[in-house]
């Protein structure tokens, strides 16, 4: 605990982007609980809208199709779309910025917790504009499984010879 008056220490960057990735990644936090750490993350964002980390954190937070955790856990569509239109906010689109706002976006065929439809449009008519993204976004229109280069970004890093990831 901090002296009064004096700000705590920060942690070593190493170790915060871990514990993110951690936070992040426990998929079974009720929805309020993951409500509250998309909103920090935003609060952070603002400050450092590139920080990668940040981004690949917010974006695993909220989003419409865990991994391997329940979709009761799932932030509702508004929240979503508040995070999406944040991000939008942040400035030029750029690649993790763009590849954030598809992971929450993205349709999953469930109207509880997809988002409106007409940002979702907003956000691949972006998307495609800017060019930033190596494949199309049609999770944004078309309910699609996530593209191989989805799931290994979700995943958070590439994963060994030999080992695939099934959803």
């Amino acid at each position: 605990m901090a002296a009064a008056g004096k700000r705590p220490k920060r942690l070593p960057p190493q170790i915060e982007r871990e514990a993110l990735r951690l936070l992040a990644s426990l998929e079974e936090l009720p929805a309020q609980h993951r409500r509250a750490i998309g909103a920090e993350l935003l609060a952070r964002l603002k400050r450092e809208p590139r920080n990668g980390s940040l981004l690949w954190a917010l974006g695993r937070t909220g989003a419409r199709r865990p991994l391997y955790g329940p979709l009761n856990t799932v932030v509702d569509a508004q929240t979503a779309g508040q995070w999406v239109r944040a991000l939008l906010a942040l400035g030029p689109l750029s690649p993790d910025i763009a590849a954030t706002a598809v992971q929450i976006a993205a349709r999953i065929g469930d109207p509880a917790l997809d988002v409106d439809e007409d940002l979702g449009r907003e956000v691949y008519d972006r998307v495609m504009a800017s060019g930033v993204l190596p494949e199309p976004p049609i999770r944004l229109i078309e309910v699609r499984p996530p593209s191989e280069s989805e799931r290994v970004r979700a995943f958070g890093e590439s994963l060994p010879e030999g080992l695939r990831l099934v959803t």
